[in-house]
């Protein structure tokens, strides 16, 4: 009865007594039941319900509940399960919702900047220039802006960090700066090569 749960937990949430906890865990039953619902129904191209009943739900959330602690997760979730129906753009809208001072602000611009990175390169041949420099620009700022905020720790070089170089490192090189790619790999801290 997945629907049912999904509706009237919206329902619930969106009209409830805000101070009545319950209301806040009808939301969080709408997510949940829209989520079982995206994990055991087959996705149908163009047509993604279950993520737009869960984008929905979430909004809800946010609307009421805006200092929710819960709130930046959903979003992450919301944008890895856009991504995983390659709908990247989505993707991009959702991460895009996650404010600076936020725990997972470096991986929603990381995952932003993937994002945009990955459609830049399928782009089509007869795409013109100026329309390719300005996805490569986009994601060149985003992937920055990420790096910046997750090299921020004291953490020692992971994945994510590495994928991120690598990436700013080709589009320096699409962009004609190899000296900027040099640098991303080697003049840093943590250098990925010597």
């Amino acid at each position: 009865h997945l629907p049912e749960a999904i509706i009237m937990g919206q329902a619930v949430a969106r009209w409830g007594k805000l101070d009545d906890p319950s209301t806040r865990e009808a939301a969080m039953i709408a997510l949940a039941a829209t989520q079982e619902a995206n994990d055991t129904q087959w996705g149908i191209e163009d047509h993604v319900g279950e993520l737009t009943m869960m984008q929905s739900t979430a909004e809800i959330i946010a609307a009421r509940w805006p200092k929710d602690d819960q709130l930046d997760l959903i979003w992450m979730n919301l944008g890895f399960l856009y991504e995983a129906y390659n709908l990247p753009a989505q993707a991009v809208e959702i991460y895009g919702r996650l404010p600076a001072k936020s725990k997972q602000y470096a991986d929603a611009q990381i995952a932003s900047g993937m994002a945009v990175w990955q459609m830049a390169r399928r782009r089509a041949i007869n795409e013109t220039t100026s329309a390719k420099n300005d996805s490569l620009q986009q994601a060149q700022q985003m992937l920055k802006r990420g790096l910046r905020a997750a090299e921020k720790s004291e953490a020692p070089l992971d994945e994510r960090i590495l994928e991120v170089r690598l990436a700013l490192a080709q589009i320096a090189l699409l962009e004609n700066q190899p000296e900027e790619a040099k640098d991303l790999l080697t003049a840093n801290e943590k250098p990925i090569i010597d």
